[in-house]
């Protein structure tokens, strides 16, 4: 069996909206959770995110341009974001 780390968000923090998933948690860009698939691993920190939804060991996030950004676990293409990547304006991530 792997250990795990789990890391908490710092608090106090204002969170905007939290998204959750099988193996992780998402909010306001506060990550914690297993980690296994890069799931909590934020994005670029210079990336403004309208929204962020979470799957099951993957993250889809909303820019601000109406582009969709994913990370995480990949095995089934669920990061695999269709061309043309723009005019987007909600992101839903199911979890299988």
């Amino acid at each position: 069996m792997k250990a795990r780390t789990v890391v908490a968000p710092l608090l106090p923090v204002l969170l905007l909206s939290v998204a959750g998933g099988n193996a992780h948690g998402r909010g306001s860009f506060a990550a914690w959770g297993w980690d296994e698939y890069g799931q909590c691993t934020s994005p670029a920190s210079e990336t403004v995110f309208e929204a962020v939804s979470a799957g099951d060991a993957y993250n889809l996030g909303l820019t601000s341009d109406g582009s969709i950004m994913a990370w995480g676990d990949n095995y089934f293409g669920a990061c695999n974001v269709p061309e043309p990547n723009t005019g987007f304006v909600a992101v839903a991530a199911l979890s299988v």
